[in-house]
């Protein structure tokens, strides 16, 4: 819930600032509040504009300016480098017959905080705050049903984890002895052992004495849950309330699994069916 409460605040931070420093511009007149236009021009675009740039008076190109196209098209590299020292030439010569500046404003477009412009055809469009981000536009039906998807997405993850979270605090750990087999659940995950695949079972005072490493799992100061690794028992499983004794150690060919419950009799009556069971596989 508070991860959900600080994404939602922080996107109402960000969204509602914009939208009253987009306020505050329209209230004082700033330059380009309003009549923004957006122009969106690429390299394809560019080739395109150097070509008409030379036609002649009959509407003829040249045989040069043919070649110089044919390279802008066909090698990358060359277009990138002879491209740029021509349309700094070309800029330049603009700006000299024409003084006056030309603002392109499209904050009108990004008022509410997301950016919707009915005039662009573009789906996807850098975003306003990080350039390295996109972002769809909510102008076309194609942007709102990406949006939808992606929050229900999100949301999905957030009650997916939320439940995890509530399974590993509240869900108990518990040993069941079906048939032949020794059943852990927990909160995390469940774990079955054949009883012929036991080797020992031993009641511990506590959790043998080494620096245990996580693999995958949950732990936290109430419970150990998964797979860890020792750096003297090696692989090993936990099922523990962390403080509680005593652990009860069961010896497999894949390790030792500890588990333990929070009442001492009832880990001592695993202990006791665990006993019998492998007694009789025996």
């Amino acid at each position: 819930m508070w991860l959900l409460e600080f994404c939602i605040g922080a996107l109402v931070l960000l969204y509602g600032t914009h939208r009253k420093l987009y306020d505050m511009k329209v209230e004082k007149g700033w330059v380009g509040s309003s009549g923004s236009r957006i122009m969106a021009v690429d390299t394809k675009a560019a080739a395109h504009l150097v070509v008409v740039s030379g036609l002649d008076a009959n509407g003829e190109i040249g045989a040069g300016m043919l070649v110089v196209y044919c390279i802008m098209e066909t090698i990358p590299g060359f277009f990138m480098i002879g491209g740029f020292f021509y349309m700094r030439s070309r800029k330049e010569k603009l700006l000299r017959k024409n003084d006056r500046p030309m603002y392109i404003d499209d904050d009108v477009y990004w008022k509410n905080g997301w950016y919707s412009n009915p005039n662009d055809k573009r789906l996807m469009v850098q975003d306003w705050a990080c350039t390295w981000n996109y972002t769809t536009n909510m102008a076309r039906p194609a942007g709102k049903i990406f949006m939808f998807l992606a929050l229900l997405f999100v949301a999905g993850c957030l009650i997916w984890g939320c439940v995890q979270i509530w399974k590993i605090d509240f869900v108990p750990i518990e040993l069941n002895i079906a048939g032949k087999q020794v059943v852990i659940t927990s909160g995390y995950s469940d774990c079955g052992i054949a009883c012929a695949d036991i080797t020992g079972v031993e009641l511990l005072d506590g959790l043998p004495d080494d620096d245990y490493r996580k693999i995958n799992g949950g732990e936290d100061q109430h419970k150990m849950l998964g797979r860890f690794k020792g750096e003297n028992t090696g692989k090993c499983r936990m099922y523990l309330y962390v403080g509680h004794t005593p652990v009860l150690e069961i010896m497999t060919g894949d390790g030792p699994v500890y588990v333990n419950s929070k009442d001492p009799q009832e880990t001592e009556e695993w202990m006791r069916e665990i006993s019998v069971n492998i007694a009789e596989s025996a």
